[in-house]
């Protein structure tokens, strides 16, 4: 497969990878298919917000599907999303998914603050060695 992309004009791969995108956003093909997608186009396709409300769910059911495919984790981790344009089920799958594995998608927890909102506040534990700075007042 990568033999003949290498034989195409620009203008042909450009609108080959319009096609693999909406494969991707297509809900219809199974995860499977678009999975093969990314393995086999992994560094040359993007996602692609589409316009307005319009579902993300095909790319949300990708992340619930990430934990055991390193590939498929790299390439959701490095894409670039705009969560609060997304319908607010798809975004809050998303934003489950990504809190579940926070240590594999460490790019989009950094550029979205949607993701971050969203992300549970760690507890600090008082310090053992100053209780007296510790204490609440009474």
């Amino acid at each position: 497969m990568r033999l003949l992309w290498s034989f195409l004009e620009e203008n042909q791969r450009a609108e080959i990878l319009k096609e693999l995108h909406d494969i991707l956003m297509e809900v219809d093909t199974s995860k499977e298919k678009r999975v093969k997608v990314i393995h086999d186009f992994q560094d040359v396709i993007q996602f692609t917000e589409p316009e307005g409300k319009t579902s993300r769910r095909a790319i949300a059911a990708l992340f619930s599907i990430a934990a055991g495919d390193e590939v498929l984790r790299s390439w959701l981790d490095a894409q670039q999303y705009t969560f609060s344009d997304w319908p607010v089920a798809e975004a809050e799958t998303v934003s489950q998914v990504v809190n579940e594995n926070q240590e594999n998608f460490k790019g989009i927890i950094s550029r979205s603050r949607f993701i971050k909102n969203r992300l549970p506040v760690p507890e600090v534990e008082p310090d053992a060695t100053n209780k007296e700075d510790n204490q609440d007042e009474t």
